[in-house]
């Protein structure tokens, strides 16, 4: 009987082992499948990725044509929005350009010293702060922001955070690529409902 339990223990001993073999094969094939799976979803991205450089590199004349008319339309909503302000609202649209380009060529500080810069050409006299402050609020009750999405204040909050806060070249390529990102979603999402 003893030899019986013996020889049953063996063979359980051994049925134990092959099967411990199996798990260690199944557990290392298992993490060979997840490391072709990662790679796999890698090569998929850059596929992705490279498909959608491709679509913006072969643009038709008419996608073109389309985008620009786009945005020209973007600049006058834009311009007629600075209008509205109290700042540009004596301005034409002309002098908005010029003082915007002067202020790219400063940076961000750029846009308040050209205002104060632009003052006299523009007949804007000083103002006491609390004059100042509520021909503001006059200026912003007119000033619709619901055109802003929500999705450009994170891109920018982003942008800012990834150079630090500060407004070189390359921190203005991305908010502008951004910013295109974001408005061609809306556009389209527009175009399709």
């Amino acid at each position: 009987m003893i030899e019986q339990k013996d020889t049953d223990f063996n063979l359980m001993e051994a049925n134990s082992n092959m099967y411990e073999e199996k798990y260690n094969e199944l557990d290392a094939e298992l993490n060979l499948k997840a490391k072709e799976n990662n790679q796999l979803r890698k090569t998929c991205a850059d596929i992705e990725q490279a498909m959608q450089d491709l679509y913006r590199s072969r643009k038709g004349a008419g996608s073109m044509a389309i985008e620009m008319e786009s945005l020209k339309a973007d600049n006058e909503h834009l311009l007629n929005l600075l209008k509205d302000t109290c700042e540009y609202a004596d301005c034409s649209d002309n002098d908005i350009m010029k003082s915007m380009a002067t202020a790219r060529m400063k940076g961000s500080k750029g846009i308040k010293a050209s205002f104060e810069a632009n003052k006299g050409a523009r007949g804007v006299k000083n103002q006491t702060p609390r004059a100042k402050s509520s021909s503001a609020a006059g200026g912003n009750a007119k000033l619709n922001n619901d055109w802003i999405p929500t999705q450009a204040i994170n891109a920018l909050v982003a942008i800012k955070d990834r150079y630090d806060g500060k407004l070189d070249d390359r921190a203005i390529s991305a908010i502008l690529y951004d910013l295109n990102s974001i408005w061609r979603n809306i556009m389209r999402h527009e175009v399709d409902a």
